[in-house]
């Protein structure tokens, strides 16, 4: 069985068409700019970046274009005569030539936003993806949910391989100190909020970074960060507590989206040796003693493919999800909310567990 699970998805990622960065000088769709920082190695003196690891930080912004005909939770992938009615497309891209332009640019972009709406999102993608897939998906993101501040794409040197999975899990310990300079740098602009979003394997080193800043402050992290968000997150459990246990205070909301049907995670976990994925977790007792917000997606799940980004594929999940958005954050504590959505919120301890399923699917629950 693990062996046709394995074949199944490289066989299915093989076929797949991957996303690369397509210009075109006008589109006819609704634009977002993007910031960007990466540890990939730059392909030539273009602005797109490949599999290569570069120790130094590289900062940019890219305009990118959703089509008119977009649907929430899709990205049109470009080919080799991108389409800007049909497909995601870049109408442009400045590289920044160091750290502290890029701080400039993102404070003046903040500066530009009213009091109160001066935030930033990091997004930090998954295994498997390249350079042009972290920025399209998380573009689609941005745009579907509506997230309001300033998005910045934190863009770590994955093979963008199915094959090459311990390429991505040694990238992760590669790419952690770039990810602190990243949130250092943003926490000195004028930002009032930051939320740093990441998936999968992103999450681990999501976590990799926070702890090790813990360890060095005595337990601090940055003020300014109030919101965490890991998608499906590709870390072993045990250790995943162990990543948490320096850091004195978590910050709220710290929402971890799980599925039992993701099955990128099964196979993460037969080829790390058994130990379950925090993004499969289905009992709240081993966080019991954290103040988390586990929120199953399993019954949006498809009956194809991975199932490993439902949050932000599904588009019932993403309107569900939008409900239960007030100010950018989760409103799981207003029951009137609650109760005029298809959920189910059970608690263990400081834990808080939210099932996301159809209404006749909770009455069996």
């Amino acid at each position: 069985m693990r062996l046709i699970l394995l074949l199944g998805l490289l066989l299915s990622a093989g076929c797949a068409p991957r996303g690369e960065l397509a210009f075109v000088e006008r589109a006819p769709g609704s634009v977002h700019e993007i910031f960007v920082a990466t540890t990939r190695a730059r392909i030539g003196q273009s602005a797109g970046f490949g599999t290569g690891r570069q120790l130094d930080l590289t900062y940019g912004r890219y305009a990118v274009a959703m089509p008119p005909s977009h649907v929430p939770g899709t990205v049109s992938w470009p080919d080799e005569t991108p389409d800007p009615a049909t497909d995601f497309v870049v109408t442009g891209a400045t590289l920044t030539p160091d750290q502290h332009t890029f701080r400039a640019d993102v404070a003046a972009r903040l500066a530009a936003l009213p009091p109160g709406q001066r935030n930033v999102v990091i997004f930090t993608h998954g295994y498997n993806a390249t350079f042009a897939e972290g920025l399209y998906r998380f573009t689609q993101m941005t745009h579907d949910f509506e997230t309001s501040g300033v998005p910045i794409l934190y863009s770590w040197p994955s093979a963008a391989s199915p094959r090459d999975y311990l390429y991505d899990r040694d990238s992760v310990l590669f790419a952690r100190a770039g990810l602190e300079t990243l949130i250092d740098l943003v926490a000195e602009t004028q930002a009032e909020r930051i939320t740093l979003v990441a998936h999968s394997l992103g999450s681990q080193l999501l976590l990799e970074t926070l702890r090790s800043r813990a360890i060095r402050t005595g337990g601090r992290l940055w003020d300014e960060v109030d919101g965490i968000a890991l998608i499906s997150p590709d870390i072993d459990v045990d250790v995943f507590l162990a990543q948490v246990a320096p850091i004195d205070d978590l910050p709220e909301p710290f929402v971890i989206f799980v599925s039992g049907r993701d099955r990128a995670l099964r196979l993460s976990e037969w080829l790390s040796g058994g130990g379950t994925r925090l993004g499969q977790i289905d009992n709240l007792a081993a966080l019991s003693a954290l103040d988390v917000t586990v929120i199953d997606t399993s019954s949006a799940a498809a009956a194809r493919g991975a199932n490993h980004l439902t949050p932000v594929t599904s588009p019932w999940m993403i309107s569900i999800l939008r409900s239960l958005q007030e100010n950018e954050r989760f409103a799981l504590d207003r029951p009137d909310l609650a109760a005029a959505l298809p959920i189910r919120i059970v608690a263990n301890g400081s834990a808080m567990g939210v099932l996301i399923a159809p209404p006749a699917a909770l009455a069996r629950r």
